[in-house]
């Protein structure tokens, strides 16, 4: 268990570390983010600060569900629904430049999980999805609640 922590630990802090080193401030923000790259919204944007925080309502309202059935999924071994569940998830995360840290988890859960997944294969990966989409969802709360 202390080395599945530990190596869970060194995942998620290097994905991390990966994601702050694009976190910047960017001129028009005024939230720094820890999480979100916000190059990559305002890029998607156009520069749109409405149709930024859309996207980030839309986020704050969304992930919260995908991650409930994800962590159901796990729960009741329901490959098929897991395997839905990271697909959505892949498109949901894109938005705010996630794709990067969370491919390898999601990519794992898509496709290579079903009737003869041993279940710990897959507590890291769900454990830095949700780590990971809980601290985007943070980011942009407080994003939303600065404006």
């Amino acid at each position: 268990m202390i080395v599945m922590l530990a190596s869970f630990e060194n995942t998620y802090t290097n994905q991390l570390n990966l994601a702050n080193m694009s976190t910047t401030p960017i001129e028009g923000m005024p939230y720094v983010f820890n999480t979100i790259r916000p190059q990559y919204l305002r890029q998607l944007s156009g520069g749109d600060v409405v149709f930024e925080k859309e996207i980030l309502q839309q986020f704050t309202s969304q992930v919260p569900e995908e991650l409930e059935q994800l962590q159901q999924a796990y729960r009741s071994n329901n490959w098929i629904q897991l395997r839905s569940t990271a697909h959505n998830l892949k498109t949901t995360v894109s938005f705010l430049g996630l794709t990067e840290i969370l491919a390898n988890d999601l990519e794992l859960l898509e496709k290579k999980t079903g009737p003869l997944t041993d279940v710990q294969d897959v507590n890291i990966p769900i454990d830095n999805i949700l780590l990971v989409c809980k601290s985007a969802i943070a980011d942009a709360q407080g994003y939303l609640e600065s404006c």
